[in-house]
């Protein structure tokens, strides 16, 4: 029983061509009902280009089902439904000769062998040369249809407008409600990511039942067809390099009164300048925020106190981050004005900070772990083993059968004088080599079972590593770090992590609750003996120094001007320290041992 697979094909959408398809895959059906040994396993169908590969998402199931070993046999019309492209045909041929599978063209009523390669190879070369020549008489025919305005061709869907038949379109006036709201909110200073997010609080959704990001949102507001422009040929199939090109400008085709309007050309016309405005003063600060910095938080992190964007400044040790005005004029000069005393960060502890937050954040989210894990293994173990050692072994002991029971007839035939000694010695002799290098290949298969089973074991150590281990976790916090959109520093060490709405609502954790995080960068939990360490070492630096200020402290212990102010009210509490302003302001130092001054607190 031949498992038969059939895979049609026709190169575009337009009416002709859809009806052409229906009837090569009714035609292919009732060939392969027509044959009783033939049993149907799959039929793939598209409407794609041929000249490659890449897009025709059928054609590469076909090929997966052809590695699976799900059929025997390919059924094609012709070699050109198959592949206009001569590499492509020949890596088929390469894909059904390892996987023993035959090819029937009915167009021809008859299987492909490899004699045909010649033949083949030059037809496979003329329909490339066929599809060169068609790709360019559809795209001429495109360019003057679109010239002469006889026909839109379009083939997607529009938010805003229903088609009613060929060219002919309407409002769809619930859609164009919310696409006039969205052009108001633009109009009003609203950002295209605040405005998808509005738009899906409301529940508006796009022709498909999807959530319509910023970025669409941004591309039908500035669209002409707001207006009931149409813009057309501004991009276009190149065939050589196999993918689409963007048109220069001047070869765009404008067609005006194309659709009905939703909003006056005017109104339009008044937004887009408002926009363009906007872009112009966002692209002025992206081009400083790029000098900031290449680092993935560069640009980010934004300063409270004064708005300025932070610097990264590498350190021996580590790396830091500092108010740029704190960079170009140090501490705060109350005089001038100029300078900041905002919090300082120290990069590793800062990543700490955030990726601690993020899994805090991410525990109440549905995130399938043990799915990401499953497939994890399941693409390791694909890697490493293979499935065909079974079927191999399988083959080589029913073949062993076979000749064991062909010696025995051999010899049968040889006590009955069937076959000459001479004979039976030669066959006898073949049969063993045979069974010989058989008996070495199921040893050898035996050996790789037993690599296998090293290698599943290995497997299962992964699985729990991934499984107990902080592995996914880790990565899951990673992750978020890419969906930060900035980190606003607060001068109590208040850090608000606001985060890219827009890239979260394309992922599986968007929730519009952790659209904002706080957390402080100060609580950060340490020992009794290091806090007491910190508190040690400002006690001696005020010592060495009684007129230091506060922000030096800062700055010599690396701390924040929280962490220094606890330190600096414990030392108070503690009767070891005391700040006099007459005169000069300074610091008061009392001999007093931190035992004995433990013990004075403890007493109280």
């Amino acid at each position: 029983m031949e498992r038969v697979g059939i895979y049609n094909r026709c190169s575009t959408e337009e009416e002709a061509q859809i009806n052409a398809l229906e009837v090569q895959a009714a035609e292919s059906l009732d060939i392969v009902r027509g044959y009783k040994d033939w049993k149907l396993v799959d039929q793939y169908i598209e409407s794609e280009s041929g000249t490659t590969s890449k897009n025709r998402k059928e054609y590469l199931r076909m090929i997966d089902d052809i590695e699976a070993g799900k059929f025997t046999v390919v059924m094609i019309k012709s070699i050109d439904r198959l592949a206009r492209n001569v590499k492509d045909w020949y890596l088929f041929l390469d894909c059904i000769t390892r996987n023993n599978v035959k090819l029937y063209l009915y167009l021809e009523n008859k299987f492909y062998s490899p004699e045909d390669s010649i033949i083949t190879g030059i037809k496979a070369i003329l329909a490339e040369d066929f599809s060169r020549e068609l790709s360019a008489k559809i795209k001429n025919a495109h360019r003057r249809r679109q010239k002469l305005k006889s026909g839109l061709n379009i083939s997607r869907e529009m938010f805003g407008w229903d088609k009613v038949e060929k060219n002919v379109y309407k409002i769809n006036e619930e859609e164009a409600v919310h696409y006039r709201e969205a052009i108001d909110m633009a109009e009003n200073g609203i950002g295209f990511t605040n405005i998808a997010m509005a738009m899906a609080e409301k529940g508006v959704r796009g022709k498909r039942g999807e959530i319509i990001s910023a970025v669409q949102w941004r591309n039908m507001i500035r669209s002409p067809r707001a207006h009931g422009t149409v813009l057309l040929h501004t991009n276009e199939m190149d065939f050589n390099r196999k993918e689409r090109i963007k048109v220069p400008e001047h070869e765009w085709i404008f067609v005006e009164d194309a659709l009905p309007a939703i909003i006056s050309k005017e109104h339009h016309a008044r937004v887009l300048a408002i926009l363009d405005e906007r872009a112009e003063r966002a692209n002025s600060a992206a081009k400083r925020v790029n000098k900031v910095s290449r680092h993935e938080l560069g640009g980010k992190i934004i300063c409270a106190d004064c708005g300025k964007v932070y610097y990264r400044l590498e350190k021996r040790n580590d790396a830091v981050w500092r108010c740029k005005e704190y960079v170009n004029f140090g501490t705060k000069n109350t005089e001038s004005g100029l300078g900041c005393d905002n919090t300082k960060l120290a990069e590793s502890k800062l990543y700490k900070i955030i990726d601690n937050a993020c899994k805090e954040k991410m525990k109440g989210i549905a995130f399938e772990s043990q799915s990401l894990i499953d497939e994890t293994i399941k693409i390791l173990r694909r890697t490493f083993t293979s499935d065909k050692t079974e079927k191999e072994q399988k083959k080589l002991e029913n073949r062993r059968t076979k000749l064991q029971y062909d010696k025995d007839k051999l010899m049968e035939k040889l006590m009955n004088g069937v076959v000459s000694d001479e004979d039976f010695k030669f066959y006898n002799l073949k049969i063993n080599n045979e069974l010989e290098s058989i008996e070495e290949k199921l040893e050898e298969l035996s050996k790789s079972k037993e690599k296998v089973k090293e290698q599943e074991e290995r497997l299962q150590e992964i699985k729990k590593e991934l499984v107990t281990g902080s592995i996914i976790e880790d990565a899951r916090a990673k992750e978020f770090r890419s969906y930060i959109k900035q980190i606003v520093v607060h001068n109590n060490g208040d850090l608000d992590i606001e985060l890219d709405i827009n890239k979260l609502m394309r992922t599986n954790i968007f929730d519009k609750d952790i659209s904002t995080i706080r957390v402080n960068y100060f609580r950060v939990k340490k020992t009794k003996n290091l806090m007491i360490e910190d508190r040690e070492r400002i006690y001696q630096i005020i010592k060495q120094d009684i007129y230091i200020t506060r922000p030096e402290i800062c700055k010599i212990m690396n701390l924040g001007r929280h962490a220094v102010d606890n330190r600096l009210k414990e030392l108070r509490e503690l009767g070891r320290i005391s700040y006099e302003f007459k005169g000069t302001p300074h610091w008061i130092v009392y001999d007093q041992g931190v035992e004995e001054a433990e013990s004075v607190v403890e007493n109280s």
